[in-house]
């Protein structure tokens, strides 16, 4: 039975409709291939099939998805872009391999050093002279490079964190086993953005290629900031979705 999140703030129907399309994209399923019926897909995501219908729905509507009377539901038209879905905290890997994806994370560097860049001292809380550790890693789906991802430890509160190991390639995870620490809370900012000549050296772009470039502090139980991220994302191949829930701006009675 496939992993989902049946307590979150996402629609189960939307959390199966993202990961078929990310299955789809990742070629599981090919343009005019059949996918399983709809009490196959039911039984495999331990939902109804009514959940399913709208999850299927949703892929129709956007043109992935073709049902074809009597003969059952098959790919129209492959996405684009890979799509994963977020959360708060943002978690892309963990994302990207529950909806069947092969992903790689490979760990490029890890250093001890003073941040010339204000925006991480600034969100990390620093002075200008506070040493961080910086982890540098590189994220593959299907071996093609897709993210580059800078991540800022702040020394002060973890003096010893560059000699951890990542379990799971996850940073957070790290962070609670061997201190205790929580992820609670976390601001983000995206914009299109020119590749650095590094960045596009590792994603295999030309120098100044337009990318999505995703700011990202974490902070902890405590609401301390534990972490500053640079993710670096190809822009030709991925998209970010995400999805919120939004309080009634008017709530006057409603006439029957």
């Amino acid at each position: 039975m496939q992993n989902i999140d049946r307590n979150g703030p996402i629609p189960i129907y939307h959390q199966i409709a993202m990961r078929l399309e990310q299955q789809i994209a990742m070629g599981k399923y090919p343009i005019d291939s059949q996918i399983p019926s709809e009490r196959t897909l039911a039984s495999t995501y331990g939902t109804s099939r009514t959940t399913m219908r709208q999850a299927l729905s949703v892929l129709e509507k956007s043109g992935i998805l073709e049902r074809r009377r009597p003969d059952g539901t098959f790919v129209r038209e492959k996405p684009a872009k890979l799509s994963p879905t977020l959360s708060i905290p943002v978690s892309f890997v963990r994302s990207m391999v529950e909806s069947g994806q092969n992903v790689q994370v490979d760990l490029l560097s890890v250093k001890s050093l003073i941040p010339h860049d204000t925006t991480v001292t600034t969100s990390l809380g620093l002075h200008h002279d506070q040493p961080v550790t910086k982890f540098v890693r590189l994220i593959q789906s299907e071996s093609s490079p897709i993210a580059y991802v800078e991540a800022f430890i702040p020394l002060t509160l973890f003096p010893d964190v560059g000699e951890k190991s990542l379990p799971g390639n996850s940073m957070h995870e790290m962070l609670f086993h061997n201190y205790g620490t929580i992820i609670s809370e976390a601001d983000h900012s995206i914009e299109c953005a020119p590749a650095t000549p590094t960045t596009a050296d590792w994603l295999k772009l030309e120098a100044n290629t337009a990318i999505l470039k995703l700011e990202s502090c974490y902070y902890d139980q405590y609401d301390r900031a534990v972490e500053f991220v640079y993710t670096h994302w190809r822009a030709d191949v991925m998209k970010l979705r995400m999805r919120t829930t939004l309080e009634p701006q008017y709530k006057g009675d409603i006439a029957d």
